[in-house]
């Protein structure tokens, strides 16, 4: 599914490929996961898709802390 699928859904279940996408080689990419799961979860972390990788990586280890307590399962399975 497209990212905004994913988000249009509210399909939580892909919450953890969202994170997974913030250090995705491609920006357009990192910038559309980051609204996605703003907009699922109603929180923001203060993720910035053009940051430098470590940045990002960063922002991925809150977005776990956030979505794990959540029960989010892998996409798809």
């Amino acid at each position: 599914l497209a990212i905004q699928d994913v988000a249009a859904r509210g399909d939580r279940r892909w919450l953890p490929d969202l994170v997974e996408l913030l250090d995705d080689r491609d920006e357009t990419v990192r910038l559309q996961a980051g609204a996605a799961l703003r907009e699922m979860t109603g929180e923001d972390v203060g993720y910035q898709a053009f940051a430098d990788p470590a940045a990002r990586r960063a922002a991925q280890a809150a977005w776990r802390a956030i979505i794990e307590p959540r029960g989010a399962t892998r996409g798809g399975s």
